[in-house]
């Protein structure tokens, strides 16, 4: 059994920051080709600068329509790494029906 990533496209949404962000330079660093996927254009900037073999995207998760239309220009995916997902820290009695929307990505 290979258990190698080396040339296997991995995409990972929520890129921008956080865990998304070291997952992208760890898998790049295993030799994956790493599709970074995130809504904020500056941090995939970066992070392109620091690992230049990393593909990167800019595209917000929740307009279905831009994300068909931008993943359709992806060949192909080896594996998926879903960790978009977003925080929103208020009392529950007051979270908006706009709030669980949001909150309804990470659940994609």
């Amino acid at each position: 059994m290979n258990n190698s990533l080396k040339g296997k496209k991995i995409v990972v949404t929520g890129a921008g920051q956080g865990i998304g962000n070291e997952l992208c330079k760890t898998l790049a660093g295993m030799g994956a080709k790493v599709v970074a996927v995130s809504r904020s254009a500056g941090p995939l900037e970066a992070l392109k600068a620091e690992c230049p073999t990393i593909e990167t995207i800019s595209v917000d998760l929740s307009d279905w329509n831009a994300t068909r239309a931008v993943l359709a220009k992806i060949d192909r995916a080896d594996g998926l790494v879903n960790n978009a997902g977003i925080a929103i820290i208020k009392p529950y009695d007051q979270l908006t029906e706009e709030d669980f929307d949001e909150y309804d990505l990470g659940l994609i």
